[in-house]
């Protein structure tokens, strides 16, 4: 399991996705969500390559907020 310095998930509590087989081999303590993207606050994951575009555009998006 990924851990940080004190031992805890390192996504404790966080939303985010991945590929599904990925994480049930290494579990991170994030509600892990089957979603192209998934923003959580200022976390923001993607699953694979070709969900890249979307994750640009939520990148840019919470640039274009914080800038705001």
């Amino acid at each position: 399991m990924n851990s940080n310095r004190t031992g805890s998930p390192v996504l404790c509590c966080a939303i985010a996705t991945c590929d599904l087989a990925f994480s049930l081999k290494r579990p991170s303590g994030a509600t892990v969500l089957d979603e192209p993207c998934v923003i959580d606050g200022n976390l923001i994951t993607a699953r694979f390559p070709y969900d890249l575009p979307r994750l640009i555009k939520a990148l840019a998006q919470q640039l274009v907020a914080a800038k705001g």
